[in-house]
């Protein structure tokens, strides 16, 4: 096991360096330059038994066995994950980290978000809403004036919309002038991204009512496909097995 700095993070990520050319990011079971190697050296010895030129019969052994060889290893190396079967989507022949499903579904997720966030930002923005924001946050009965601290951006995605599965999660947190940390969930008039009206959806109200709003900032790369991809990564569930809801969706293969 060796390292790398992530470009984008500046942090140390674990990799794998192949013991035939040294370089990252590959083993020698998946080695393009070692496959190269084998296919020369096969044809090599392949040219050598044809000719038969041999000075003894050990010789001419000894060169069919290593030819025998090479090419066992060169089949390991081609039939290398035929026989597996993905734990994402269930199909045999490759593994997740190559799955296309995986890859076409993520990146449906990033789309829907992005069109998404492009809508929350617009909430936001009107109802100036973000870090520094005066609100009365609701504790059972009592009502305390706080200010909001941290809004979790990497898990807003069109799954946090008024309607949708992950509605009741608490994006916000905010902070009493007593030090007493609460999380609570977008305002309808934020979360309702789709103009749902409230007679079809009797969802509950958050716990927080603005009262001072703020200019509203954001993080750069929310509004990329980049962030919306890693959106995607931290929502979970494609880390498990393929979601039911993307089930006889097939993408092109590129």
């Amino acid at each position: 096991m060796s390292y790398r700095v992530d470009e984008k993070t500046g942090n140390y990520v674990r990799t794998v360096t192949c013991g035939h050319c040294y370089e990252q990011g590959h083993n020698q079971s998946s080695c393009k330059m070692r496959k190269e190697k084998l296919a020369n050296t096969i044809a090599e010895y392949e040219r050598k038994v044809a000719e038969n030129n041999f000075d003894d019969d050990w010789d001419r052994r000894h060169t069919e066995r290593w030819l025998e060889n090479n090419k066992e290893q060169l089949k390991k190396i081609n039939n290398r994950g035929k026989n597996r079967k993905c734990s994402y989507c269930s199909e045999v022949g490759h593994t997740r980290r190559t799955c296309k499903y995986k890859k076409g579904d993520m990146n449906d997720f990033a789309v829907k978000t992005l069109e998404a966030r492009e809508k929350f930002v617009d909430k936001f923005v009107e109802h100036g809403l973000g870090v520094g924001t005066l609100v009365m946050a609701k504790n059972w009965n009592e009502e305390s004036l706080a200010m909001i601290k941290e809004i979790r951006w990497n898990n807003l995605t069109h799954e946090t919309a008024l309607g949708a599965n992950n509605e009741y999660i608490d994006l916000l947190v905010s902070e009493t002038f007593a030090g007493r940390r609460c999380g609570s969930m977008l305002p309808r008039a934020i979360a309702d991204i789709r103009d749902i009206s409230k007679d079809n959806h009797g969802r509950r109200e958050s716990s927080i009512t603005i009262v001072s709003p703020v200019d509203v900032s954001y993080p750069e790369d929310l509004l990329t496909m980049e962030g919306c991809l890693y959106a995607a990564k931290v929502y979970g569930v494609f880390e498990k097995e393929r979601p039911y809801s993307y089930h006889g969706i097939d993408y092109d293969d590129e």
